[in-house]
């Protein structure tokens, strides 16, 4: 038995998310037969959902699961990424919105690419994405002071 001690909570292609404790019983590599993936599979058929996990020791590194969880895993990670995509496009339309408001009035910082709050909130919501775009967008702006 192990706990998700394992899981690297907070790595660029894990949710932050924290789950409650678990336990699972790791199935060592070199004990994990073909007969005990068939046992698996016809579990998946009579409808117990419980994973074969396998590893070195106790330490869980893959998971053999029904297909149908793992497309109810890849639904709930899409419908994630649409929300943030949709959380991200709102916040920049109304900045681009205010930054032209204040344009039009003579306002100064009319700036919109070089808010640092900006940057940083794409940034914290948007991990590994967010840094590259951030990254790349002062990258171009200063080539464009440069030029």
């Amino acid at each position: 038995m192990t706990d998700d001690k394992n899981a690297g909570h907070g790595s660029a292609d894990q949710p932050e998310a924290v789950l409650p404790r678990f336990s699972v019983n790791v199935v060592p590599l070199e004990s994990t037969s073909v007969e005990r993936v068939r046992d698996a599979i016809n579990r998946f058929r009579a409808d117990d959902p419980q994973p074969l996990i396998i590893g070195d020791g106790a330490t869980p590194e893959a998971a053999l699961i029904p297909f149908t969880a793992f497309v109810r895993l890849m639904r709930h990670d899409y419908a994630a990424h649409v929300r943030g995509e949709d959380a991200f496009q709102r916040q920049l339309l109304r900045r681009i919105k205010d930054s032209d408001a204040r344009r039009e009035r003579g306002e100064a910082g009319t700036e919109l690419a070089g808010d640092e709050q900006f940057d940083a909130w794409v940034e914290a919501s948007f991990g590994e994405i967010g840094r590259n775009w951030v990254r790349d967008r002062q990258s171009r702006e200063e080539g464009a002071d440069g030029a």
